[in-house]
């Protein structure tokens, strides 16, 4: 169901967001309606460059490749056939197009607050496939999907479990909520702050946060666990260099042989995974949770 996010009144007509009771529309850009537009076009801590050279580098590099192989291996598990799915902060469209190609029945709905973003996911995604504009602690639905995507999207936002609860109202009772954040406050680095994290998560956070606002949890497991080694060594190595100024790219720009050796130890990772194994450690974490059906 549609909500006005003015006075909070259903909106009964699926294909228009105008509120009968106040008579609230909101602003357009294109096809595209802003919920959020004070957020939509203009971000200090974004150089729209870095849109372009992530969406070169990420469809190749390992780390991108590997999250994507168990987002997949995840939802065909945990979520039912012919869902209704929205993806909240899809970026350049790398996961968007990943679920796309994967569960091409699914009626899809893609979200992100920089237009920006929006731009270059439109490239990745079909024709007329809908894009909102929007904050995630504002969504403009209520116990509408069976499944909410939010891919290391909720250390960006300064209230985050704001956008949990919102989250958790915009699903259906049992509706699963997947997301992915950066674990471990030991690894915070000048890569957080370039990248505009407002947190790394500890161990059980995400899960403490998700249980508080009525999630069951499913599965939460560390990934990019057998690299942490490395990990550790990079963020020391870079954080002792502290006048240096920060490439946002620099840890996608790996040679190819490089590349292809961590993609083959995340995907011995991602066999431990299936199977059962459940990391403690490791640079991220990855949760499977269900909407309970009444609300902490």
């Amino acid at each position: 169901m549609k909500i006005c996010l003015s006075c909070f009144s259903p909106l009964l007509l699926e294909a228009d967001w105008h509120c009968s009771h106040c008579s609230w529309y909101p602003q357009q850009y294109g096809k595209i309606p802003l919920f959020a537009p004070q957020m939509a076009y203009y971000n200090m801590n974004y150089d729209p460059i870095w849109y372009e050279e992530l969406a070169r580098l990420e469809a190749g590099n390992f780390w991108f490749v590997a999250r994507n192989r168990l987002i997949a291996y995840l939802a065909k598990r945990y979520v039912p056939e012919n869902s209704k799915y929205m993806e909240i902060g899809c970026g350049t469209g790398f996961v968007l197009q990943m679920m796309r190609v994967t569960f091409p029945e699914w009626d899809m709905l893609a979200t992100d607050t920089l237009l920006e973003g929006i731009a270059f996911a439109q490239k990745r995604a079909p024709e007329g496939m809908p894009f909102l504009q929007m904050d995630a602690c504002a969504i403009p639905f209520r116990d509408e999907f069976e499944v909410i995507g939010a891919f290391d999207v909720l250390e960006h936002i300064p209230d985050d479990n704001a956008a949990i609860r919102q989250i958790h109202m915009a699903l259906k009772d049992d509706g699963i909520f997947l997301a992915s954040v950066p674990q471990h406050r030991f690894l915070w680095s000048k890569y957080d702050e370039a990248s505009c994290h407002h947190r790394r998560y500890g161990a059980h956070d995400l899960e403490q946060s998700l249980k508080k606002a009525s999630f069951s949890i499913l599965v939460s497991t560390s990934f990019n666990a057998l690299l942490m080694p490395l990990m550790l060594l990079s963020r020391y190595l870079r954080n002792a260099k502290k006048n240096e100024d920060v490439d946002m790219m620099a840890e996608l720009k790996l040679s190819p042989l490089m590349n292809r050796l961590l993609a083959i130890v995340l995907h011995v990772e991602y066999w431990f995974i299936q199977f059962g194994v459940r990391f403690p450690l490791g640079g991220s974490r990855i949760i499977v949770a269900r909407k309970n059906r009444e609300m902490a």
